[in-house]
């Protein structure tokens, strides 16, 4: 409220005209979320309770200890002041602040093992693809070999064609999850959806991936591509 109604001025002494009266500004408070902590912060005035009295209040009390242990103590000096005082809803800021959260928290919670799921679903599934791809190209690479290609320049062979498969897809991906952050903006608060370690991490993961898919298959098949070089050089003496 100073900021937008205030932006170049000081608003200590000013009169602020509100639905309850004509007030005079004795101090500014830092921005509060009282509607929700997904929504943006609102212009508020804060009275004193003997110049607007309202029908229902909070007690705040800040304790050293437990706050529940000073329930009873609490009540009893509330009725003190006024035996028919009814209380509810005696809660500590831990609870008032979980209960705020729950829903957001499973939401994300549910996302978390979501993604959990579909990261090692898209691991396993490139690995798969990957190492199939590779052991399929066995006969090529004996082929290869057999008329003079290094070992060295088949694997690099393989490397490349995979691995260039592999970034294009992890760029569409990429692009596609930068696109889709605006849905998750509303399940975080003061957190920017855009991390750069959540997306190099993953790309990393997927990557290493699709690259061990690519050693492993062709590391094992390297002593009968040898076999069938050599058969073939044979043949042809």
């Amino acid at each position: 409220m100073a900021t937008r109604y205030f932006p170049d001025e000081a608003p200590l002494g000013k009169v602020v005209v509100n639905p309850h009266g004509r007030s005079e500004v004795v101090g500014v408070v830092g921005d509060l979320r009282h509607y929700g902590l997904d929504s943006m912060p609102r212009p508020e005035i804060f009275l004193p309770f003997r110049q607007s009295t309202i029908n229902g209040m909070a007690l705040v009390i800040r304790t050293e200890n437990d706050p529940l242990q000073y329930a009873g103590a609490m009540r009893r000096q509330v009725w003190a002041v006024d035996l028919s005082q009814p209380i509810y809803d005696m809660s500590t800021m831990r609870q008032v602040l979980a209960r705020a959260v729950s829903l957001p928290r499973l939401s994300m919670t549910l996302m978390a093992v979501f993604a959990g799921t579909a990261l090692i679903l898209a691991t396993l599934g490139i690995y798969g693809v990957i190492s199939y791809s590779v052991a399929r190209r066995t006969r090529e690479l004996g082929l290869r070999m057999a008329l003079g290609a290094e070992t060295g320049d088949a694997l690099r062979l393989i490397i490349v064609n995979s691995m260039g498969l592999v970034g294009l897809g992890i760029g569409v991906g990429l692009v596609a999850s930068t696109a889709m952050t605006r849905s998750l903006a509303t399940l975080l608060y003061e957190v920017s959806p855009l991390d750069p370690a959540v997306f190099l991490g993953v790309s990393l993961l997927l990557s290493g991936a699709a690259l061990t898919a690519c050693l492993v298959p062709a590391q094992g098949d390297q002593g009968g591509s040898d076999r069938r070089a050599q058969r073939g050089v044979t043949l042809a003496t």
